[in-house]
């Protein structure tokens, strides 16, 4: 760990490139990250912004905010250093966050991505309106984005809109088939929501077929494995749940709806193996969990 992050801190510099060599030959959460860094900095030829992509999607918000203001030192006319780096900045709470989306929307006012960027801010200070209003802008630059069109569905599914987030959410998919991460969403969407499961219902007949065609996605799986717990079909679901398990036997959602529906058949003992799995990390399905990890324990009581 000590080697990743000074070679982190060393970052663009050469000398990053003896220390992230050993921290991506040890085992470890930090092996992939160094792994990929170490990579860019091997080709040679590379950018700031080359840089910090990786160190946003690591969460490394410092070094990555450190790297975008040598950008924006070296461009003041760079949208997209600016875009990042209030994106990063909101990560750290930093109140300038948003001058800089705004200074990135003023330098390229037709560039989708300080618009995609903004929605994600408000979403997260959940400022859902705005953040709503933000996709959609982002929407008119990107129309034939998924990325932009499935957080536009996420947004009108957090607003309470859920006819309309269907629609959004169905043509992510169809902008992007073949990709599992949309379709999850989508699958999600339909299972979490309870949303037009009936025997003649879309998300039912999306559920079925998405799982037949990505059976080795865990996410999916899940999905479509709820989905059938919420139909009272508990012996089907056990195919769906116990494979994604197997797929993914550390994913917090996964282990959430499997403890569900190890409740729902009172497997007490084997559910509050999966909810108290999941209350050891920072995840969505945390509260969820402790509330029926508290229940299940009370009634042992």
């Amino acid at each position: 760990m000590l080697n990743y992050q000074w070679g982190l801190l060393q970052l663009p510099a050469p000398e990053a490139l003896p220390a992230l060599e050993v921290a991506a030959a040890q085992r470890g959460p930090q092996q992939a990250g160094a792994a990929r860094l170490l990579g860019i900095l091997q080709v040679g030829q590379f950018t700031l912004l080359d840089l910090t992509l990786p160190l946003v999607e690591l969460s490394e918000w410092p070094h990555a905010e450190r790297l975008l203001s040598q950008l924006v030192e070296q461009d003041g006319l760079n949208s997209l250093a600016y875009a990042y780096r209030g994106y990063v900045r909101a990560q750290q709470g930093d109140s300038n966050a948003r001058a800089d989306l705004e200074t990135a929307n003023a330098l390229e006012p037709f560039n989708a991505l300080p618009y995609f960027l903004l929605g994600l801010v408000e979403r997260e200070a959940e400022n859902f309106g705005p953040s709503l209003d933000a996709f959609n802008s982002a929407y008119l630059l990107a129309s034939d984005n998924p990325a932009i069109v499935a957080e536009l569905a996420n947004a009108y599914q957090i607003n309470g809109d859920l006819p309309t987030a269907a629609e959004w959410f169905t043509v992510a998919t169809t902008l992007a088939p073949e990709d599992a991460r949309f379709v999850a969403l989508r699958a999600a969407f339909y299972a979490e929501n309870a949303y037009a499961l009936g025997p003649e219902g879309e998300g039912i007949a999306y559920l079925r077929q998405v799982a037949a065609d990505f059976p080795t996605n865990a996410h999916i799986l899940t999905s479509w494995g709820w989905a059938q717990v919420q139909q009272g079909e508990l012996a089907a679901a056990e195919t769906a749940l116990t494979e994604a398990w197997r797929l993914a036997p550390t994913d917090p959602r996964v282990r959430y709806f499997v403890g569900v529906w190890q409740e729902r058949q009172n497997q007490i003992a084997a559910a509050i193996e999966h909810y108290s799995v999941v209350v050891e990390t920072e995840n969505p399905y945390r509260e969820a969990a402790q509330t029926g990890l508290e229940r299940l324990l009370g009634r042992l009581n």
